[in-house]
């Protein structure tokens, strides 16, 4: 039983440091990736910048891979009693259409969007297909993908709050706060505020810092 412990301890561990490595080295590549400017001077700018834009979001295309198996490693092997049967089922029912979604996003970034905009195609279908041009549909489709994560969050967090373990209780109100503040940053997308938007780039902060504490202190979920 021990032995099984330590493993699930150490694909914890592993997997949330997968997730730390793969978002901190996003947000380097997207410094020196994210022109200024609107979006035509942006597409200008890219054309000597596509290939470090394309790597950044092959890199980005993986983070839902550790933060889905973290989840789903939470779910079933941290007290799975019966009564919380269900929070386990919802908090990975809903990684379902985040993975989708995002990947939909981030691998179109890498593959369709630098080949139409490699070609004569439509400037306007271009837009549409650019991430960082807020009006765009791959844009849209991203926040909506974090908001069904954040419906697994709410779920896999809800279970840890639950627990007399302090740093259960700990990880679980950070997935709160993630959930929170992606819920709020999609609600300041929907009116049209670019201050509350802002809640999105705070839960990609929460979601470093979840990682960390897992990565460093994983084993005390399974302490008493």
């Amino acid at each position: 039983m021990s032995n099984n412990i330590d493993k699930i301890i150490k694909q914890i561990a592993l997997t949330a440091s997968a997730g730390l490595f793969l978002t901190v080295f996003w947000i380097i590549l997207t410094i020196f990736t994210m022109p200024s400017g609107n979006v035509q001077d942006q597409l200008m700018h890219l054309k000597n910048n596509l290939t470090l834009y394309r790597w950044s979001f092959f890199n980005a295309s993986l983070i839902s891979i550790p933060m889905s198996a973290l989840i789903i490693l939470l779910a079933f092997s941290v007290d799975s009693f019966r009564e919380h049967k269900l929070l386990d089922i919802l908090s990975v029912f809903w990684l379902a259409p985040y993975i989708v979604l995002v990947s939909i996003t981030y691998i179109s970034q890498y593959t369709l969007f630098p080949r139409l905009f490699g070609s004569n195609a439509d400037v306007h279908l271009i837009e549409m297909l650019y991430f960082y041009n807020k009006d765009s549909f791959v844009y849209f489709l991203d926040l909506l993908g974090y908001v069904f994560l954040s419906l697994s969050a709410i779920f896999i967090g809800h279970k840890l709050l639950l627990s007399r373990n302090k740093f259960r209780k700990a990880v679980g109100l950070l997935f709160w706060l993630m959930a929170l503040s992606a819920l709020t940053g999609f609600a300041g997308y929907v009116m049209d505020n670019v201050v509350i938007e802002q809640g999105v780039m705070i839960s990609g902060v929460f979601s470093i810092i979840l990682f960390f504490l897992i990565s460093v202190s994983g084993k005390k979920l399974f302490s008493r």
